[in-house]
């Protein structure tokens, strides 16, 4: 289990190695497709968890862009 104490050690690095896993196409494979949206899935090599991917055609943002809003923006909107 990850402590608070490693998430303050750890969090920049995490966050980029987070954001290469996003921005790179290598080592994703698509888990589904509907309604023209298809949703890329892909495993940590250091974690249980599965990161999926997906891109809204209407909003057309990069991953860059995305990722900026969800670590920068919306994480701070709910502290």
């Amino acid at each position: 289990m990850i402590t608070i104490n490693d998430w303050q050690l750890n969090k920049e690095k995490w966050l980029d190695a987070d954001l290469t896993l996003m921005t790179a196409d290598a080592g994703w494979k698509t888990r589904t497709q509907q309604k023209g949206i298809t949703i890329w899935q892909r495993s940590f090599a250091d974690d249980k968890n599965d990161l999926f991917r997906w891109r809204l055609p209407r909003v057309a943002a990069s991953h860059t862009d995305v990722f900026d809003v969800f670590v920068n923006k919306m994480v701070d909107y709910h502290h």
